[in-house]
């Protein structure tokens, strides 16, 4: 019988820490532009028109730029590694590039070396995001991945990996761990797995040896597979989430709150953002992926048309009830992305492909999620000092067109991507 242990969903929240050093990698930029200490320590100009504030503009769109564009080489090398060198010691190259990068930030006197340092840092949560789907796909049971993907002591490796090393009975041992079932003392489940998991490579074998390395680009299925990957992953930037999270104590400043105010609403903004994620991934399996990311899309959309109306009246008449009407939308915003999107696109990401092609396609795939990213958070810092609210109704312009895309392109995806019909 199916089943899953408390090791197994233990190992995925230790792995889902992951998530949390992607996440935080993310989101410290936040609270950093909020930081007079980090003006004064770069030489940049805090005040807002002053002469050389432009300058500082251009510094905060670099810091972002940069973690992109290292995110990106990030999630394209993170597959490789995987393959190469086993799932778990993938994660802990990332730790340690991400351990160096943190440190340069932290210790950062001027400001090349404080982008440097962001670069490093980018390149492994890029590194980190492109395993992480893979391998709770792998050590979760199949009906549970949304639940345990979605949750983004000593972390087991893939038994898929393993079985692939000819390591067969680690693979056993560890499977047996991750499923064990008081009710089944001889772990049928767990063997069961690994001689689906020993025909499955055999199968994979087969048809990377009949079609070759770069079959994902040259059959025709698959490379619609691999296009519908690229553009899910670049339409949960392109409804505008990170350039809001990224900005948001610029833009609650904007509103007409204080420095330590729009901090506190920044955090408040980003913890309810993971309740969001953590109640979402409750669910994901029962309402399905096409389901929730429709749910999330139109919802976002709603939420951000509204936002946007009331943060162009506040820039009109500066009144409070606007300002505070448009941090309630925002927050709704973020609880149909966090809930909805985030943790449905990176399991999507990865179910669309067979077997023998997840790894390398869910890199690529989220490769985009970081491309995208490099050319809207490096806009973003001036943008909003030169245009203000209306550079928000890009996002709402192209949260539609993928709303449309999603909702003619996307299958439900909770059966074998083997079956999977993408025409």
């Amino acid at each position: 019988m199916e089943t899953y242990s408390f090791y197994n969903v233990s190992v995925v929240l230790f792995a889902a820490f992951g998530s949390l050093f992607t996440g935080y990698s993310l989101a410290i930029i936040v609270q950093t532009v909020g930081q007079p200490t980090w003006y004064k320590s770069l030489h940049l100009e805090p005040t807002t028109g002053a002469p050389g504030y432009s300058h500082t503009t251009s510094i905060i769109g670099a810091s972002n730029g940069v973690f992109f564009a290292g995110g990106t080489i990030g999630c394209l090398l993170g597959g490789w590694l995987g393959d190469r060198l086993g799932r778990v010691h993938g994660f802990r190259v990332a730790a340690l590039v991400g351990i160096i990068g943190a440190a340069i930030q932290t210790g950062a006197v001027n400001q090349a070396m404080w982008l440097v340092g962001r670069v490093i840092t980018g390149l492994a949560a890029g590194q980190t995001m492109a395993a992480m789907p893979t391998y709770f796909s792998e050590v979760s049971p199949p009906h549970s991945r949304g639940l345990m993907a979605g949750a983004h002591g000593s972390v087991p490796e893939s038994p898929r990996w393993l079985v692939s090393k000819g390591q067969d009975e680690k693979a056993l041992d560890i499977l047996c761990k991750l499923h064990h079932d008081p009710a089944d003392p001889e772990d049928h489940f767990a063997h069961q797995e690994l001689r689906f998991i020993k025909s499955q490579l055999e199968v994979d074998f087969a048809l990377i040896t009949e079609h070759g390395q770069w079959q994902l680009f040259t059959i025709p299925t698959y490379r619609r597979r691999s296009i519908l990957g690229f553009v899910l992953m670049m339409g949960g930037q392109n409804i505008g989430v990170l350039v809001i999270n990224n900005y948001n104590t610029l833009l609650y400043q904007s509103l007409g709150l204080s420095n330590t105010q729009a901090l506190v609403v920044s955090a408040a903004y980003n913890t309810w953002a993971a309740f969001a994620n953590m109640g979402g991934a409750t669910v994901s399996d029962r309402l399905g992926r096409r389901k929730a990311l429709l749910v999330g899309y139109a919802g976002c959309i709603v939420m951000f048309t509204v936002a946007t109306g009331l943060i162009a009246k506040f820039s009109e008449n500066a009144s409070k009830t606007y300002a505070a009407a448009a941090v309630t939308f925002l927050f709704l915003y973020v609880f149909f992305y966090g809930a909805f999107i985030d943790v449905n696109q990176y399991t999507v990401a990865t179910e669309i492909f067979p077997s023998h092609l997840r790894s390398q396609g869910s890199s690529y795939s989220l490769a985009a999620f970081f491309l995208t990213d490099v050319l809207w958070v490096d806009l973003a810092a001036t943008a909003q000092a030169t245009i203000g609210w209306k550079y928000y109704l890009v996002f709402l312009c192209l949260g539609i067109v993928h709303f449309i895309h999603l909702w003619f392109k996307l299958p439900e995806v909770c059966i074998s991507p083997s079956t999977l019909s993408i025409s």
